[in-house]
């Protein structure tokens, strides 16, 4: 647990901020962009430029311009923090040293063992319900870190996957089966969820083989496609878009390919989590599907933005990408209309690149 004789940031879920007496720091919570300034040097591995913080927090601010809000914005958190929150080292570089200011965030992706109450934490996004939609650079930053505590809460969940189990006699049941039993495996309740989804997907029909189209022997068995849960992000006061939802329109609107199986691997949300899971499992390389559909969605106030990445192969090369705009009119669309929209131009792309 953290000491309370210091700052106490936590940014897993929905942000807050304690002083060293317990209160709130209201002052920082109610300034998106400062709060955003305080988490980006508290997970700094180290100090950060100013050069850097000016093009990831003002990029479409001229220099001086720019320079003077970030130099406004540290004076507002040393005197909400104290003047040792944020400390200048070498003249021109900033951080918030882990002894003026703990987070929940920085424990979990440092600590080789972070306590219980950070370990449920790191089931949410990392500042939960705010995007930046002004910057582009600090977008990335954010889905980045993001990324990081997805995955590292996965790999600390790996530790309590069960052994791999025992193959199934031979006949029993399909090779493709046996692989989608293994895969369940590791992800317990989250994989009942995956297990549905399964349940309810037609194997694709094999017929003219796909593989010789890229100069190699056709499979003993169908290539497998599979479906990674899309990441759904929001930004304060958006509409939702059920994660769920969208993954099953994606399911539903695929096209049928020849000798190629769509699989659902829901219970992963990015490519690093869908091969660390299998990792845990199988021999390394073992039970790899030759495509992965990844799919990113952030929503704003009318719109979405949409990036579709198609893995292949073992180098995971991405022979197929495609973002969009996709814009809806009322919150009610984002129910079933624009999950349908997204899977509908997600499916052209994986077509397109699969089949031509």
């Amino acid at each position: 647990m953290a000491t309370m004789t210091r700052y106490e940031l936590r940014i897993l879920g929905a942000p807050d901020l304690r002083a060293p007496d317990g209160g709130r720091v209201s002052s920082v919570l109610s300034q998106p962009s400062r709060l955003a300034l305080l988490a980006y040097l508290t997970l700094a591995p180290g100090p950060v430029t100013r050069a850097v913080l000016v093009a990831a927090f003002w990029p479409e601010s001229d220099e001086g311009r720019a320079r003077n809000s970030l130099s406004q914005a540290v004076f507002y958190l040393r005197r909400s923090l104290g003047k040792h929150s944020v400390q200048g080292v070498e003249g021109d570089r900033l951080w918030v040293p882990p002894e003026q200011v703990w987070c929940d965030a920085r424990v979990l992706l440092t600590d080789d063992k972070p306590p219980p109450d950070v370990l449920a934490a790191a089931a949410h996004d990392l500042l939960a319900g705010w995007n930046a939609d002004g910057s582009q650079p600090l977008q990335e930053w954010l889905d980045a870190q993001r990324r990081s505590v997805r995955d590292r809460r996965a790999e600390l969940d790996s530790d309590l996957v069960p052994p791999k189990r025992a193959q199934v006699e031979a006949g029993a049941s399909s090779p493709s089966t046996q692989v989608r039993s293994r895969w369940l495996s590791a992800v317990g309740a989250a994989g009942l969820a995956a297990l549905l989804l399964i349940a309810l997907l037609p194997a694709v029909r094999p017929t003219q083989g796909t593989a010789t189209r890229y100069g190699a022997a056709a499979p003993a068995t169908p290539s497998r496609l599979a479906v990674l849960m899309p990441r759904v992000t929001r930004s304060l006061g958006a509409p939702d878009l059920a994660a769920l939802t969208l993954n099953a329109e994606l399911i539903a609107q695929l096209p049928e390919m020849a000798d190629i199986e769509v699989v659902s691997a829901s219970y992963a949300t990015s490519l690093q989590d869908f091969m660390r899971q299998l990792a845990t499992i199988s021999e390394p390389g073992a039970d790899v599907p030759e495509w992965i559909l990844d799919v990113n969605v952030i929503v704003g106030g009318n719109a979405v933005r949409v990036v579709g990445l198609l893995y292949r192969g073992a180098g995971f090369g991405v022979p197929g990408r495609v973002s969009f705009d996709q814009e809806f009119g009322s919150p009610a669309e984002t129910v079933i209309e624009v999950p349908r929209a997204i899977a509908d131009r997600i499916a052209a792309m994986v077509d397109q690149v699969i089949q031509r």
